[in-house]
């Protein structure tokens, strides 16, 4: 649809005046998480000009906020308060070389910034809502966002030192260092915060399960940064499909980890631990889309842009442009401009291909996706529960929403 909306005025009108009826009339086949996208962002995203649409995606916040939102937000900052203490507390007592160490520390001192101010922050935050939806406190759920903070930072190093993306001290470490410091926090570090913060012997068989789930997570994340760094649009196939699964395996597999660490931790039922991985997989890949959007329309110098990273709306152009177009964006995204010039040339190009509008309705059809899975089974209280910030937190661009209603509730029913 956003592909010919771009070749027809017609198109992109009928899709901006009912998106629903015009989809149906193009013979677009949309499942329930689509069609309640298209039914929340479709006017806005068809409706609105680029400059119009890019101004309005990069305002923040809305009028979601409620008090009920509120409260969560506020037991979730004193949550992240206390994390950051505690994982201190197991950095300073990790076996390992002063050096690396010292690595760790400042890899703390990063994400401390993020935990204080990001909306929402997965590693620490996914694993107490779950603690709180299958009726336990956030300090029971406290060990398990310290593991999943430590392992979030290890990951976070190793991509970016594949993404060419270190800026201020971590400039100055050399690469292989990075590297093999995120592989000590992506495996043991957060196992052996576990056991220590749980009183438990390495060796406990109750430690077995928790192993397992960071082996699984490792591996998927692994094999999602392979094809991201092999990407290659014309290698055949389909490439947005793969770059689905990329974004899937990279962090979508994270997320369902996260839930995962909780919903073992306490024992929940195969139905509740499903809904909860599923859940927290499709809002972590909404939220990966919506930071893959920031990264190219909300920066002055985009790193994806200067690194020629193949993410979703980046593929979406490349996939989508005549093939002259797409061989001079392919060679301005492997030259590392990061000029004004530059950059200007090819967050233009990805915009008039429709990279924006596409990346706008995939990032909400995924928001939708984990809502559909919260109402399945994960949500005893919509709205009063800490996923009910989470996902209101989680829309890319408020201001672009036809309706407010409540999580759970964002479009008609029957849509």
């Amino acid at each position: 649809m956003v592909h010919d909306s771009r070749r027809s005025r017609g198109v992109r009108l009928g899709l901006a005046r009912e998106p629903l009826a015009a989809a149906a009339s193009m013979g677009v086949g949309l499942d329930l998480a689509e069609r309640r996208a298209l039914h929340a962002l479709g006017p806005a995203v068809f409706g609105l000009d680029d400059r119009a649409l890019l101004g309005v995606a990069r305002r923040r916040g809305g009028d979601g906020d409620t008090a009920a939102h509120r409260a969560a937000a506020a037991g979730l900052f004193e949550h992240r308060e206390q994390v950051l203490d505690m994982t201190a507390q197991v950095l300073a007592a990790v076996d390992a070389p002063p050096a690396l160490r010292a690595l760790f520390a400042l890899a703390l001192r990063d994400n401390e910034m993020w935990a204080r101010m990001a909306p929402c922050l997965p590693a620490i935050d996914f694993p107490a809502a779950c603690c709180v939806e299958l009726g336990a406190s956030l300090a029971e759920a406290r060990p398990l966002s310290v593991a999943g903070l430590l392992y979030y930072m290890g990951i976070s190093l190793i991509d970016d030192v594949i993404d060419d993306d270190r800026a201020g001290a971590w400039a100055e470490v050399p690469g292989e260092q990075v590297t093999l410091a995120g592989l000590c926090l992506t495996s043991h570090v957060p196992v052996g915060a576990l056991t220590r913060l749980w009183a438990l012997a390495p060796a406990d068989a109750r430690m077995a399960p928790y192993h397992a789930l960071f082996l699984r997570a490792s591996y998927e994340m692994s094999v999602g940064q392979y094809l991201d760094v092999r990407g290659e649009v014309d290698a055949g196939g389909d490439p947005m499909a793969l770059s689905r699964r990329i974004v899937a395996l990279k962090t979508g597999s994270t997320g369902a980890f996260l839930a995962e660490l909780a919903a073992t931790h306490l024992g929940a039922a195969a139905g509740a631990y499903e809904a909860l991985g599923t859940l927290c997989k499709y809002l972590y890949m909404s939220m990966q889309v919506a930071s893959d959007i920031h990264d190219i329309w909300g920066k002055p110098v985009s790193p994806d842009l200067a690194n020629g990273v193949m993410t979703l709306p980046i593929v979406f152009a490349l996939h989508s442009l005549p093939r002259g177009e797409r061989a001079a964006l392919q060679r301005r995204l492997a030259s590392g401009d990061r000029s004004e010039a530059g950059q200007a040339y090819m967050r233009d190009r990805v915009t008039a291909a429709g990279g924006l509008a596409y990346a706008l309705l995939e990032a909400e059809a995924l928001r939708q996706r984990a809502l559909l899975a919260w109402a399945s089974g994960a949500g005893a209280l919509p709205g009063q529960a800490g996923f009910g910030y989470l996902l209101e937190a989680a829309r890319v661009a408020p201001a672009l929403y036809r309706s407010r209603s409540a999580p759970g509730q964002d479009s008609d029913a029957g849509a």
